[in-house]
C-alpha cells in the first residue's frame, strides 16, 4: 500500500493496488460490475470515518502542535505492479493470506450476508471485512515500514470472531480472540462497525514515517462506527 499526507488538505490517503489474476467461470462485463462494487463498498464502510491528530510537541505555534486528518482508503484496479492478487473463486469462504498478497472473493462479497452466529438483522459485507485484513488485521502482521524511530509490534489481532467447535484448534482459537468475540458488530467479527484497534498496523505505518523521538507522531482521534 501507498500512504500520502495532504498537509494542506488534512487528509491522509492509504491506496492500495488490487490486479485480478482468476476471473474464475465469470464474463468479464459480471467481473467489471464486481470491480465497481468493489470499490465502492469498501469505500462506503470504511471511508470518512477514522480521524487522526499529528503531534508535533515542539512546534512554535500552538496550533501547529496538534493538527487533524481525514483518514481515507482506497482501491485502484491494475493489470501490473499491484499490492495485492485477487482471485475469483465459486461462493464458498473468502480469505486472504497475507505473506502472499492473494485474496480470496467470490461475486456474492458485494452483497450483505448474515455470518455465523451474527443475531437476526445484522448483515456484513465480506469484501468489507477481507479489506480489514489486507490494511493489517492479522494476527503476526508486522509493518512494512521501519525508517522512522517509533516502536514497532507485530498485530495479535485478526478475526474476532467465534470459530466452531468442529474447527481444528477452536479452544486455543478463541482463547486469543476472547476480547472482541462479544463484539458482534465489529467489521472484523460478524458485523461492519470499525473500532480503533482496526487502525494499529496503519499507525504503526504512519509513525514509522515520522520522528516520535523527537515529539512527532500520530494518534487516533475518532473512529464513528457504521
Amino acid at each position: 500500500m501507498t500512504i500520502d499526507i495532504d498537509m494542506e488538505n488534512r487528509a491522509v490517503l492509504i491506496t492500495q493496488r488490487w490486479r485480478i489474476v482468476d476471473k474464475g467461470n465469470n464474463s468479464s462485463a459480471s467481473i467489471e460490475h464486481f470491480k465497481r462494487m468493489v470499490v465502492s463498498t469498501i469505500q462506503t464502510i470504511w471511508n470518512r470515518r477514522c480521524f487522526i491528530n499529528l503531534i508535533d510537541k515542539n512546534a512554535i505555534e500552538k496550533e501547529d502542535r496538534k493538527k487533524s486528518f481525514r483518514l481515507d482508503f482506497k482501491i485502484r484496479w491494475v493489470t501490473s505492479n499491484e499490492h495485492w492478487k485477487v482471485y475469483v473463486q465459486p461462493p464458498g469462504r473468502s480469505s486472504i493470506l497475507w505473506t502472499e498478497r492473494k485474496i480470496f472473493l467470490d461475486v456474492y462479497d458485494v452483497t450483505p450476508q448474515e455470518k455465523c452466529g451474527a443475531p437476526d438483522g445484522l448483515m456484513q459485507y465480506t469484501v468489507a471485512h477481507e479489506f480489514g485484513h489486507t490494511i493489517g488485521n492479522t494476527w503476526g502482521a508486522f509493518p512494512s515500514l521501519i525508517t522512522g524511530f517509533s516502536s514497532i509490534s507485530v498485530i495479535t489481532h485478526g478475526d474476532e470472531y467465534r470459530v466452531s467447535t468442529t474447527q481444528k484448534n477452536h479452544i486455543r482459537i478463541n482463547q486469543q480472540r476472547r476480547e472482541f468475540i462479544e463484539d458482534l458488530n465489529s467489521i472484523m467479527n460478524v458485523g461492519n462497525s470499525l473500532r480503533k484497534r482496526h487502525l494499529d498496523y496503519i499507525m504503526q505505518e504512519l509513525n514509522s514515517m515520522c520522528l516520535p523521538f523527537f515529539g512527532c507522531y500520530f494518534e487516533i482521534d475518532e473512529v464513528i462506527g457504521v
